[in-house]
């Protein structure tokens, strides 16, 4: 049984080595993109559990809070609040950015495991195979054009 988890679909798709998963460039001319994958990684930590579905639905989420944590901060500087309030602010910027590489880190990481899901058919075998252990059958086309 394949899991349909994010930290086994990274695992199996993108092959994640020594907690270390390297994203293929999407042009030719690109690089690979290399990520470490470790409990100090909190989105790891937090989702790699988690199914892949969900995983999607929480990177929009913490994009969302970090785009409004950016738009006070905004607001803020341009006369919005007192200077204590901004100063509070400004000791945040270095975790905001630490949070903005995390988000951008993992968007990638699933477009990626998104791409390979698609170009695989990985989403039809996960299925045939929930299939086959809920029921003990499966619909036979599909095996046939898996």
């Amino acid at each position: 049984h394949h899991p349909w988890t994010y930290g086994a679909l990274v695992h199996d798709t993108l092959g994640l080595k020594l907690n270390r998963v390297s994203v293929p460039a999407d042009d030719e001319d690109g690089a690979a993109r290399s990520f470490d994958l470790d409990a100090r990684d909190h989105f790891w930590a937090a989702n790699g559990g988690a199914p892949f579905q969900q995983v999607a639905v929480e990177v929009k989420q913490q994009l969302g809070q970090y785009k409004e944590r950016l738009a006070r901060l905004d607001e803020l500087g341009e006369g919005g609040g007192d200077g204590g309030e901004l100063g509070g602010f400004v000791s945040e910027i270095p975790e905001l950015q630490a949070k903005k590489a995390v988000i951008e880190a993992h968007t990638i990481i699933a477009t990626a495991l998104l791409k390979h899901i698609k170009r695989r058919e990985l989403d039809r075998f996960y299925a045939l195979e929930e299939s086959l252990l809920a029921r003990g059958s499966c619909d036979r086309a599909e095996l046939r054009h898996l």
